[in-house]
């Protein structure tokens, strides 16, 4: 395969491997003059259904065989599922990063924990200067979003330059960094952009996103409101929400409290580089129990229903320092992403439980999102006016409604391209070129494994299914030396297990009795009866068939 898809000087080569048809796990390639350029390395978070699996990453193997012509790694900001898997896949990928400093930071972080930080040579790159990686010419134009430092990408070739947005929205009052500059977009639009590939999460909404400054004094205003315990949780990341509850706080005159790792090495970052200041009232969990209950206000991670977030501590009563209960207020200042609505109203029902008045996006503004709505689309393609249109960013049914609005904003082609296709760009037409295999990896333990691959499908079947191993001891000639040990697991309830325990063995029995002398000196044959005969029993008790194993022992 390493052969194959080479790109050529007369083209750039478009290969999502995550990111498109899904909201997640953003890894997107670009291939010119025989190199290639890879754009963010993220992560997703797995739902409910894969059990046992937190982290999800796209499969890099396309990019880690043609390792010897990627020039380099870009990435566009910080969010994780941008930078989540850069530690897992940076030291076999071996190439150099680039992004801004925020940005670089937050890696810097995420390397250092694994070891990495001295082997991986990151460049950090000021907003708007050009620089060249390869047969690259690049630049970082800033584009305001939920987070510091956020940066569309600016790629040019000897043959036309396409504009990668990324994550974006038009802030015109944003709270942390200066609102998008419309000349710079104007300016170039007017150099002719091949191709935009553009952000398309909030693609469904109508009119624009609305302005953090907004959310500020909404905030504000619901914090001086409450009389008991306010804790407020949002993204980590999102340094100037953190900044907006702070001043709340401190216009409440309550001590802020914050709750979560990822919080605490955001908040260091932030403060270290700038971009926000010390917290004048800030306090540790530890001296929550001197302050009256209208002085305290946590800032606690875990607004997408995080497993041993501090919100999941907190609302199982499980947190060292931190309880809430009647009388108190937890505001979500955040929106579900997909996926995750369980997972949110699981922890919701256990804080109701308690008595706590929960506010959401639903009932009060709490949030505005860091993506372009259809609006700020419209606008994005009057400024850029690209020839092609290639949306990215969001499930299938994202695509294929921002490929229409793309068309109707009079772009003269616009393309639904998902994980695998590979999308060949020229100066006068686009066209798809192919399929490469691409996977899933789930972090499983400490490893990645494929989430098509017979370990997670026998994951997957003993979760749903259950367990059952039998070991029998047999003759040379095929005889039961000694009855069968039989253990089921996740099969049937405890009062059942002895009983269906005795019907699986009295099975086993009766079919190496029916069994042929042919097939009695075979094990393989010996062992798929053995299984077959058992697994009927269980079905016929439980309407379910078990993952099966049988050993067999000769003596």
């Amino acid at each position: 395969m390493a052969s194959d898809f080479d790109p050529k000087n007369s083209e750039v080569l478009y290969v999502p491997l995550g990111g498109a048809g899904e909201i997640g796990r953003n890894m997107y390639l670009y291939g010119h003059a025989g190199k290639w350029l890879l754009v963010d390395c993220g992560i997703s978070f797995a739902h409910d259904g894969i059990p046992g699996i937190d982290l999800l990453m796209s499969d890099p193997e396309f990019i880690l065989e043609r390792k010897e012509s990627l020039v380099g790694m870009i990435v566009t900001h910080a969010h994780e599922d941008h930078i989540g898997a850069i530690p897992y896949v940076i030291e076999e990928l071996g190439c150099p990063i680039y992004t801004t400093r925020f940005t670089a930071a937050m890696i810097k972080t995420k390397l250092e924990e694994t070891g990495l930080n001295r082997k991986v040579k990151t460049h950090i790159i000021e907003s708007n200067r050009e620089f060249s990686v390869g047969p690259f010419d690049l630049q970082f134009l800033p584009l305001t979003h939920s987070i510091p430092d956020n940066h569309s990408l600016v790629i040019k070739t000897k043959i036309g330059t396409i504009f990668h947005t990324g994550d974006w929205k038009f802030d015109p009052t944003p709270v942390i960094g200066e609102p998008t500059d419309f000349h710079a977009l104007h300016e170039l639009g007017e150099r002719r952009v091949m191709a935009m590939i553009c952000d398309s999460t909030n693609v469904f909404e109508p009119g624009e996103g609305g302005s953090e400054q907004a959310v500020r004094q909404s905030l504000k205003k619901i914090i001086a409101e409450q009389t008991g315990k306010v804790a407020v949780t949002l993204f980590a990341s999102n340094v100037a929400r953190l900044k907006s509850v702070a001043e709340a706080a401190e216009a409440a005159d309550r001590h802020v409290v914050l709750a979560g790792r990822s919080l605490h090495r955001v908040y260091d970052i932030a403060t270290q580089l700038g971009y926000i200041k010390e917290i004048p009232n800030l306090i540790d969990e530890e001296q929550v129990g001197y302050f009256p209950d209208n002085k305290i206000l946590f800032l606690c991670t875990g607004c997408q229903g995080e497993r041993m977030s501090a919100m999941d501590k907190i609302a199982g009563g499980m947190h060292q320092h931190i309880k809430l209960g009647d009388g108190d207020t937890v505001i979500f200042s955040s929106r579900e992403i997909p996926g995750n609505e369980l997972a949110i109203q699981q922890i919701q029902n256990r804080l109701a439980r308690l008595g706590v008045h929960i506010i959401t996006a639903d009932s009060h503004f709490t949030h505005v999102s860091g993506h372009p709505y259809r609006d700020e689309l419209t606008k994005m393609y009057q400024l850029i006016r690209p020839r092609l249109a290639i949306p990215m960013h969001g499930e299938l049914r994202h695509l294929l409604t921002h490929q229409e609005l793309a068309q109707k904003c009079g772009v003269r082609d616009a393309l639904v391209v998902e994980n695998g296709e590979v999308i060949r760009i020229l100066p006068d037409r686009s066209e798809y070129v192919g399929t490469i295999p691409t996977d899933v990896l789930a972090l499983d333990g400490d490893q990645w494994i494929r989430l098509n691959s017979e370990v997670f499908k026998e994951k997957h079947k003993f979760n749903w299914n259950g367990a059952m191993v039998i070991s029998v001891a047999l003759d040379k000639k095929g005889q039961l030396v000694t009855g069968p040990e039989i253990s089921l697991m996740g099969v049937v309830e405890h009062d059942q297990l002895d009983q269906v325990t005795e019907n699986v063995a009295d099975a086993v029995e009766e079919s190496l009795n029916k069994t042929s002398k042919s097939e009695r000196i075979d094990d393989a044959a010996m062992a798929e009866k053995i299984r077959i005969a058992a697994q009927r029993v269980v079905q016929a008790v439980s309407g379910k068939k078990p993952l099966g194993r049988v050993h067999i022992l000769r003596v």
